[in-house]
């Protein structure tokens, strides 16, 4: 026998050498036996020793320590001092129960709990007793034995632990689940070694008796398995508790950071971290961390090699930023989750979903990321700069809510600070005295009164003050507080306590003191037993005695400085408590002693000897609004609002403010009513209402009062603190400032825009079913902006509600669990409302036999998740993540039956375990049974009289089944189908129809789909497939019984290699290539088809036949009588597969096309050049929703068919999900090709009547070739089967997402919101091309008729501009670039769009073309397109020298290049933008005239210039615009360095004279009255020489966009030697073109002078001249209404430019016009300017002028200037409020133009420009309006953000006071001041020189 007495080899020599006196030496006591974890409480803990020996062992030198893995220190000691071993025989250390040798309760007072659940160690010493204490380091001197343990679900295995007590040795793992139905030890079973962990294994408790080591757990029983290509799944209770705690995709600064809870010390084998993509829904990354550990604090840091801390790994591929990704943790499954593998949740041990830019993200996949590894949850969306996600509100795996936006933290505690809850400790009665004493223990946590806040992640620490040692944890996870916002621990059968405890019936669960209780946020582990007192993420705490001496280190630790409070003794026979007697998180001071109030306010609160009632004025954030009675049309007066502060009662109104809004588009208060001097009453009401109301309320309404809007609208409480903003007025816009609660109501018309200003997201509560004894009242919730809280029910004014119960019932439950995946669960559904509140519930389980309760689950403070559903389950299960976790293993939790399940109200009455049959508060229940020979017909009598007991059974199918709920034809009903937690239920069907959808023969591509029309989850038990061969036989039969299709209706039988994966897998090549027959047949239950057997026609469904030559055989004659055969060798093309696309037809080859693979998709079908197109459509109108409509056209062929053709409407709004679907199929156009009768289509016609249907966008109008029955409601948008679509809005919102699904590079088309004139549609006008938002404008509506044309077009918007292009550049090296610049959204698709380079020496012919099909600009929002040598390297590679020099023209089209052969023409058609360059002394005005008439041709650069220069986009972002560009250095794919730059264009002797190629508005004066003709009004055009102008209309307007009069110039022309033409009312002294006796002629104060060409004859008598705009020449828009530059007239005639602001004009003197300044730019105001009246001259003498220009600056205190410095958008923005802010004052036309040479200098960031001016009086008016202008402004809003303006400075900015240049004689002044000055120095200097050289003289001369 091996001696183990001591390691020392000299020290067991000597021992042994006295074995005669010590006999025992030869004895061996060991570690035998530990229980340390046991289900439910601890109350069966022990460890055991065992001696080895044949003699007695005294144990007086032996000692057990107890060692926490954490911070690897002892936490308890247990001497054995007096203890004695028999010869082989057991001593144990347990609890009470187990009559131990020892009792724990020894060690600590209740005996339970003693032993941590791991990682952690029992260690066994032989050695002096005294050398053993609390908080010591691990240590193997004087080891005789040990243990080192874990829980499953804590974590793998500690080798901070073993490496010190058993080195080599893996952790034993302890695992409650391992014995079904019982208990388990850790157990020594194979052999007699110490410190040997192999021996150890788990099995049945044995306490003092031998070990039960020939128990071994039973095994499932064998099924058949599914063919998989991956292991089978884990359980999840195996798995290391590891979670993704931290992460950050930021470029450069990535990392992801895990955690093990705190432990410290973890191995990572077995984890694998895992990348996926949403747009493949594959893995892009995989790797395995076999080898690694968490460090001592418990993290591991995977990350970039350039994060600050090193990581522990290098993260090997970079985090994905594009769209949605994921990042998972799997265990054990790196061999089979690698590079590309599909997404799954097989083995997930946590997983995060990010994305991208929420606004611009592709919404057609994501959810089946999210789905699959988190279902019900949310995605995390992209951070700002400097910024991670962490956890701070739950530790638990896959618990996305716990994670917050913070500063990133890798390797260390996450910065929580501003996730720490507003709650506190509130009540702590630890000295409970009574009978009942320590039963009435407790602890009160109080959330303010918000009521059924959550408690997630926060973790409730009791230190005891004894060792200044965390004694007892609970993770409140889960739990939440109540209605009133109280939560209270204790013993459960108490009713006030919402969170029960174990309670020792002798020590209770809190100690008397001084101790410590304390809430922090964070993992339980981490505040496990024996930890020290912290602050970290410590969110309160309450140091407190009964009389003792403080405890200073806790004091120190949790409340320094602060004292400890005392709980006094009974007094009067009423037990006191530590009591809160005011608000105040961590402040002793707050606190005192009172009565006990467990979940109430604390009363009578003695603090300092002086008695005080808890404040309340915290609690004021808790009032509702409780019941709101409305008037409607035909119902009495009587309207009444009540509010309610929960039931305490008297809580004063002071602050409050009550705001009813009108819901009818404007969203302005109509009602506001101050609450100042109020309360609520005694009971917690207050009613606003007229004074007959009974009773009377506290605040009376005049009886004529209206207080709601008869139609829709919303009421609003608002709190605002004293001072306070907002202030509210009549007529004020809805805020959510100081918002406090409001409840949404309407009927159909209810302003939406109203519902997300003050509760984004809801449903407002229809008014339909209001009566006048019915009100809206409160029911579900004490949720703020809840409007699911509401129902409408009877009115009860200053009463309690009367309520229904919730629209919560059971919807799924898993009884028999087939394995651990999923174990079993309870689902709950609010019946599709998103986030239902669920308060006041019970679940509870009965037993049949006994027809008692056996386990009660309470439901308080939870919401449903986005598709209503709520899942009961298991607490290791991570995906999906069940929303309350009260079972601890995965079965044996919900019995077998005759049993049931029943949802109960608790208001009405709790429910607790052992109670017999009760119905109180019955929501809803099943009733279910295992065995068919048993069931409870008691419990179906009781509960469900009306419905049938439903049986689960595993011989159901292969796979795990539930219970759901179905509804069907005849009602609801449970059936048994395959589980779907947090999914729609799979509800099988018997009667839907099967077709054959999609085949491929293709040897390794093939597979069979199968359809059920979109009806979904039915039911294949009756169908049988039958493979027909050569011989014109079956040789497959094969039944689908067990089977079922998916939820979108299909079902694939196929390869392995098919993705998604099939439903039923074959081996390659199960099915002939050359000829045979495909069939469906559906048979009477246990029919067998026999396999050899000739073709039949009995049950047959559907059927292909196929051969070598399409002609009929003996296999078609058969099954396809009416069709031909199809080919073969269509079917066997790789990546192509038959697939139903023409028609519903069975048994017909007609129906199928050719199209790429979709399996388990809708079909890929072709669009055919005849198809219908989407061609008009009708929003919205100004008055009638009832005339929408969308009309179809069939390109005039009339009377086609719309067979296999479905529209749907998609929402924008919702996730691009549809939200109605139309099936044409049965309909045709008519005689003129027009479909636009929707009054015959029945799922549509009434909606139209019933007034209005389309939604106002961003939604879609979606054309597909596919059956109705792929898209029922929430369907994905997706492009297969794509025909024609319109993606639209009716306002300024975009949906990206859709335009990239659907119709990827268009955009969306706006129709008109204002509706100020008349209505308009989205008219099909420009061409027959499909999927292309430039085929359309806006026109007036024409239903069942030709499209009006003659409108003008839509301003189609497009992000994308040519940003900057080089072509010249000094050297040989190439490094030629175009870059195209989306404006900085980043992401932008360029699909459709190419770019074009022309020639202007070959004819202007393109050279040159690039596609964008697949590009994206990046996240910056740059695209280059360039040579290899260009830095960075470009986005698309083209050849050196492939830009020639010029002159040329590069531009970017909507196009293909179909549309560009090599050597097309330049033309104007679909032009985005364009750049025409070349050679100062080479312009191409040919190429100008096609690309940019009336403009003037670049050059790049100077030829001195030896530095590379680019023609950089400076000046403005306006499209086809040579102005916008500048010459500067070449920067590609950064900002512009426009700091730099220089003009582009070419000198001005280089420009031909005659630049000038079309008529123009020149000049514009008007007079100072409507009714005064006495005036001269005229209208100045200009034009080339010797024009003709018989096309021309000259057009003035009113301010309401009405025509007023029309002048055609027919048999005019242009001034042979000036261009100009003039039109006057009469005769003036120089010379008149054209007189004309209107009167007024042009409007006084606001309207537009329009010019068109080729408009035919105009009536002026109210018409809408607007509609014209594709016609017009140039227009003027003015208004002497500042607030108002962007105006009806504006927008639909110069929609790129506001209106030109003149001032009063009518008070300028009668010499002043206004005049065109600037060449030639058309339709924008900015050419614009005020002057001297010039009519038939040049203006240009009298406009602004560089000769009395001056140097003006504006200085901003807190500006960067790196972002400013090169930012044009920001300069422009900032030079537009300068020249508004100077024509404020000077009331003179100021704008931009008079700004010239501006530049942005460092110092803050200070803009210069000069100011123009063209005279001295106008020079020193502009400067002093500057001035004035400088002085007033504080700040100014650019893109934004505020800025503030230095008002001291107006031209020197840059330190020196200021010093303003003047002009004209001002200027003269200034040079002779400085002659003079220099002058003086000159002489003063020459002086001192000569005194110098006299002293100098005399010097030498002595």
């Amino acid at each position: 026998m091996k001696l183990y007495c001591h390691s020392n080899l000299l020290y067991l020599i000597t021992l042994c050498l006295f074995l005669y006196h010590y006999p025992q030496c030869n004895a061996v006591v060991l570690i035998n036996e530990v229980n340390a974890h046991n289900p439910g409480t601890d109350n069966e803990e022990f460890i055991e020793l065992y001696n080895n020996g044949d003699t007695q062992v005294s144990l007086d030198e032996y000692t057990v320590v107890l060692y926490n893995g954490r911070g690897r220190i002892a936490y308890a000691i247990i001497p054995l001092q007096n203890g004695v071993i028999p010869p082989n025989g057991y001593y144990t250390m347990g609890n009470q129960g187990l009559n131990p040798d020892r009792l724990l309760s020894d060690i600590d007072g209740d005996g339970l709990n003693i032993l941590q659940n791991g990682p952690d160690a029992v260690a066994l010493y032989r050695g002096n007793t005294t050398m053993f204490t609390n908080g010591m380091q691990v240590t193997n001197t004087s080891l005789v034995d040990a243990v080192v343990y874990n829980a499953r679900n804590n974590g793998g295995h500690h080798r901070r632990l073993a490496d010190v007590l058993t080195p080599g040795e893996r952790t034993v793992h302890e695992d409650r689940g391992h014995i079904e139905g019982g208990d388990e030890s850790i157990s020594r079973c194979g052999g007699m070694d110490a410190r040997n962990l192999t021996q150890f294994r788990l099995a049945p408790l044995t306490p003092g008796r031998a070990n039960n080591c020939s128990y071994f757990p039973p095994t499932e029983p064998p099924t058949t398995p599914l063919p998989r290509t991956t292991p089978p799944s884990i359980s999840q209770n195996l798995f290391p508790k590891i979670v993704i705690n931290e992460f950050d995709t930021a470029a450069g600064v990535q990392f992801i950071e895990l955690y093990d809870l705190g432990v410290g010390g973890t191995s990572l084998d077995g984890v694998v971290v895992v990348f996926y993509s949403e747009e493949t829904l594959n893995a892009y990354a995989s790797f395995a961390l076999d080898g690694f550990e968490t460090d001592d604090q418990g993290y591991f840091v995977i990350g970039q090699s350039d994060l600050q801390l090193r990581p522990d790994l290098i993260l090997p591929t970079t985090l994905s930023r594009r769209r949605i990704n994921a990042i998972a943790l799997h265990y054990g499954e790196s061999e089979y989750i690698r590079e590309g593998s599909p997404v799954t949740n097989r083995n997930l041990m946590d997983a995060v979903v990010y994305g991208g830019n929420q606004r611009n993200v592709r919404r057609s996949q994501n959810f089946d990321l999210i789905r699959t590894l988190l279902a019900g949850q949310v995605i995390l969306w992209r951070l700002d700069a400097g910024t991670a996600w962490g956890r701070c509100r739950g530790w638990l795996p896959t618990m996305i809510s716990s994670f917050a936006i913070n500063t990133p933290t890798p390797a260390v505690d996450n910065n929580c600070a501003s996730s720490i809850p507003d709650i506190v400790l509130n009540e702590v009665n630890a000295a409970a005295e009574g009978d009942a004493a320590i039963s009435e223990e407790f602890v009160e946590i109080f959330d303010g009164g918000i009521g059924h806040y959550p408690l997630d992640g926060i973790v409730l620490v009791a230190y005891n003050g004894k060792n200044d040692a965390a004694y007892v944890t609970y993770d409140l996870t889960g739990y939440a507080t109540d209605e009133r916002g109280f939560a209270v621990l204790g013993a459960a059968d108490h009713s006030y306590v919402t969170i029960p405890v174990e309670v020792n019936p002798r020590t209770g669960f809190i100690q008397a003191g001084p101790d410590a209780i304390a809430l922090h946020l964070g993992p339980a582990p981490r505040f496990g037993r024996g930890s020290q007192p912290t602050s970290y993420n410590l969110i309160d705490a309450i140091i407190y005695g009964t009389g003792d001496k403080p405890d200073v280190a806790l004091q120190h630790a949790l409340l320094p400085l602060q004292p400890m409070v005392n709980e006094i003794r009974r007094i009067s026979d009423i037990d006191h408590s530590v009591s809160r007697c005011e608000w105040g998180r961590r402040n002793a001071s707050a606190w005192g002693v009172g009565p006990v109030t467990p979940g109430a306010l604390n009363r009578e609160c003695v603090r300092n000897g002086t008695t005080v009632i808890e404040t309340i004025d915290h609690y004021r954030n808790i009032l509702r609004i409780n019941e709101i009675h409305l008037t409607k049309a035909g119902l009495s007066t009587g309207e009444y609002l009540e509010l309610y502060d929960s039931g305490l009662g008297n809580v004063p109104l002071d602050q409050f403010t009550v705001v009813v809004y009108n819901g009818n588009g404007d969203q302005r208060s109509t009602t506001l009513l101050y609450l100042d001097g109020y309360a609520t009453d005694s009971n917690g009401f207050f009613v606003i209402g007229s004074s007959f109301l009974d009773p009377t309320p506290q605040y009376s309404l005049n009886t004529r009062t209206i207080l709601f809007p008869s139609t829709s609208g919303a009421v609003a409480i608002y709190k605002v603190p004293q001072g306070g903003l907002p202030t509210f007025v009549t007529q004020s816009i809805a805020t959510r400032e100081g918002l406090v609660d409001a409840v949404l109501f309407g009927d159909n018309t209810v302003d939406f825009t109203l519902v997300e200003s003050l509760a984004a997201g809801s449903v407002p509560i229809t008014m339909e079913t209001i009566t006048d004894e019915t009100s809206i009242v409160r029911c579900f919730s004490h949720d703020a902006l809840s409007q699911f809280s509401f129902v409408v029910n009877q009115s009860t004014p200053s009463a309690a509600n009367v309520c229904p119960y919730p629209p919560v019932v059971l919807n799924e439950v898993n009884i028999r669990s087939q394995g651990n995946d999923m174990g079993e669960f309870i689902e709950l559904s609010s019946l599709g409302r998103p986030g239902f509140p669920l308060n006041n519930l019970q679940v509870v389980l009965w037993k049949g036999n006994s027809k008692k309760a056996y386990s009660v689950i309470k439901i308080d403070g939870r919401h449903t998740d986005e598709y209503g559903y709520f899942l009961i389950g298991y607490q290791g299960l991570y995906a999906p993540r069940p929303d309350i976790t009260p079972f601890d293993t995965p079965r044996n939790n919900i019995r077998d039956g005759p049993n049931a399940v029943t949802l109960h109200s608790t208001k009405f009455g709790k429910f607790r375990e052992n109670m017999r049959l009760n119905k109180t508060g019955f929501i809803d229940g099943v009733v279910y049974y295992i065995n068919p020979d048993r069931y409870s017909q008691d419990l179906v009598n009781f509960f469900t009289p009306d419905m049938d007991p439903v049986m689960e059974y595993h011989a159901y199918s292969e796979r795990d089944e539930s219970i759901n709920r179905c509804d069907t034809e005849t009602g609801t009903m449970w059936q048994l189908a395959h589980i779907t937690p947090k999914d729609h239920n799979y509800c099988p069907s018997r009667n839907a129809e099967l077709v054959i959808n999609e085949i491929s023969l293709v040897n390794d591509e093939q597979y069979i789909e199968l359809w059920d029309k979109g009806a979904g989850y039915t039911s294949l038990d009756d169908f049988v497939v039958v493979l027909y061969g050569e011989d014109n036989l079956s040789y497959w039969s094969i039944p689908l019984l067990g089977y079922m299709t998916n939820s979108r209706g299909y079902f694939v039988m196929g390869v392995a290699s098919i993705r998604p994966l099939a439903q039923f897998v074959f081996a390659n090549g199960f099915m002939r290539t050359r000829y045979g027959a495909i069939t469906v047949y559906k048979v009477s239950p246990g029919t067998i088809l026999l396999e050899g057997a000739g073709p039949s026609t009995e049950g047959l469904v559907d059927a292909i036949v196929y051969c070598l030559e399409s002609v009929h055989n003996p296999l078609s004659n058969v099954l396809i009588p009416n069709s031909m055969p199809v080919q073969s060798a269509l079917l066997q093309i790789s990546g192509q597969s038959l697939s139903r696309c023409f028609s519903h037809d069975l048994l017909s080859s007609d129906a199928f096309a050719i199209t790429s693979q979709t399996p388990r998709d809708l079909n890929s079908c072709p669009v055919l050049p005849n198809d219908i197109v989407i061609n008009e459509i009708n929003v919205e109108q100004p008055r009638n929703r009832s005339k929408e409509f969308i009309e179809l056209f069939d390109g005039g062929n009339g009377n086609t068919p719309l067979t296999y053709l479905t529209l749907v409407l998609f929402n924008g709004h919702i996730s691009d999900k549809s939200y109605m679907t139309f099936d044409l199929d049965g309909y045709h156009t008519n005689d003129k090709g027009l479909f636009c009768d929707w009054q015959a289509v029945p799922q549509i016609g009434n909606y139209w009547t019933a007034g209005g249907l389309l939604q106002d966008g961003p939604d879609a109008i979606v054309l597909y070739r596919a059956p109705a029955g792929a898209f029922p409601y929430m369907s994905d948008a997706t492009p297969n089967g794509l025909i024609d679509a319109v993606v639209y809005s009716t306002g300024d919102e975009d949906s990206h997402s859709l335009i990239d699904t659907l119709m990827p590079g268009h955009s969306m088309i706006k129709e008109d919101e204002e509706h100020r004139a008349k209505d308009e549609t989205i008219s099909r006008c420009l061409g027959m091309q499909r999927l292309d938002s430039t085929m359309y404008i806006l026109s007036k509506p024409t239903p069942g008729r030709r499209n009006n044309c003659t409108g003008t077009s839509t301003k189609f918007e497009t992000t994308v501009i040519i940003n900057e292009i080089n072509v010249d550049m000094p050297g040989t090296t190439s490094m030629e670039f175009v870059e195209l610049y989306d404006g900085g959204v980043g992401d932008t698709p360029l699909a459709g769009m190419i770019l074009v380079f022309f020639n202007g020496a070959n004819q202007d012919r393109s050279y040159l073309e690039v596609d964008f099909t697949d590009e994206r600009t990046n996240t910056s929002g740059y695209f280059v397109i360039g040579t290899i040598n260009v830095t960075p390297t470009p986005n698309i590679i083209i050849p050196d020298n492939a830009i020639q020099n010029g002159p040329d023209a590069v531009a970017l089209y909507h196009a293909t290049t179909r549309d560009f052969l090599r050597g097309t023409i330049a033309t104007s058609d679909n032009l985005i933008d364009v750049v025409v360059y070349g050679p100062s002394t080479n312009q191409d005005q040919a190429l100008m005239g096609k690309l940019s008439p009336s403009q003037v041709q670049l050059q790049e650069s100077l030829s001195e210039d030896t530095a590379d220069w680019s023609l950089s986009r400076c000046s403005s972002n306006q499209v086809m615009s040579m102005m916008a560009f500048k010459s500067a250095p070449s920067s590609p794919g950064a900002p512009n360095q426009c700091s730099r730059s220089r003009s582009a264009l070419p000198s001005p002797d280089t420009i031909p004279d005659q630049t000038l190629t079309s008529l123009i508005i020149n000049e514009v004066y008007y007079s100072s009255s409507n009714t005064d003709s006495s005036v001269t009004e005229y209208v100045e055009l200009k034009g080339p020489a010797n024009t003709p102008l018989d096309d021309y209309t000259l057009v003035t307007f009113t301010s309401d966009g009405f025509a007023s009069n029309a002048v055609k110039l027919t048999n005019q022309q242009t001034s042979f030697s000036s261009g100009i033409i003039t039109i006057a009312t009469r005769n003036m002294a120089s010379s008149v073109d054209l007189t004309v006796s209107f009167s007024p002629f042009i409007q006084r104060g606001k309207g537009a002078v329009a010019l068109y060409q080729d408009v035919g004859e105009v009536n002026v008598d109210g018409n809408d001249m607007v509609g014209y705009r594709s016609n017009l020449v140039d227009a003027l828009v003015y208004t002497d209404d500042l607030t108002a530059l962007t105006n009806v007239l504006s927008q639909r005639l110069i929609p790129d430019s506001g209106s030109f602001y003149p001032g009063d004009l009518g008070s300028q003197p009668q010499d002043i016009s206004i005049s065109r300044c600037t060449c030639c730019t058309t339709k924008t105001s900015s050419v614009f300017t005020l002057t001297s009246k010039t009519p038939g001259q040049d203006n240009v003498p009298q406009c602004p002028a560089q000769n009395y220009s001056q140097v003006i600056q504006m200085k901003l205190i807190n500006g960067d200037y790196g972002i400013w410095s090169g930012n044009t958008m920001l300069v422009a923005e900032l030079k537009n409020q300068i020249a508004a802010g100077i024509n404020e004052y000077c009331q003179c036309g100021f704008n931009v133009n008079y700004l010239i040479d501006d530049k942005i200098l460092n110092g803050s960031v200070i803009y210069q420009a000069n100011m123009l001016a063209s005279s001295t009086n106008q020079s020193q008016m502009l400067y002093d309006s500057y001035v004035r202008f400088i002085h007033e402004v504080k700040k100014v809003k650019v893109h934004g953000a505020i800025y503030l303006v230095d008002n001291k400075c107006v031209s020197d900015c840059m330190g020196s006071p200021s010093a303003v240049k003047k002009s004209g004689s001002s200027s003269n002044k200034g040079a002779v001041a400085i002659a003079v000055s220099i002058l003086m120095v000159v002489l003063v200097t020459a002086v001192v020189v000569v005194i110098y050289l006299l002293i100098r003289h005399k010097n030498l001369l002595q």
